[in-house]
């Protein structure tokens, strides 16, 4: 089952959509390659030449917008 599987209505899969399209664009690639690609943060670290704790951030950051986004 995919991350997106797990939203019961076509209403909650068009916002989870949405909100990851308006992730930062940084943000998102680490986001989507760490929920949709199941990468490491250190395969992700290594496929985009930063260090794993950029990626940490990164992801830290993709989250909280989730977050954000779905308590509004």
């Amino acid at each position: 089952m995919s991350s997106a599987d797990a939203f019961d209505s076509p209403h909650e899969t068009l916002l989870l959509k949405e909100i990851i399209r308006s992730i930062a664009e940084k943000d998102r690639e680490v986001f989507l390659l760490s929920r949709f690609g199941g990468l490491t943060h250190a395969q992700i670290a290594a496929r985009l030449g930063v260090a794993v704790k950029t990626v940490e951030w990164r992801m830290a950051r993709a989250l909280k917008h989730c977050d954000d986004q779905l308590r509004r």
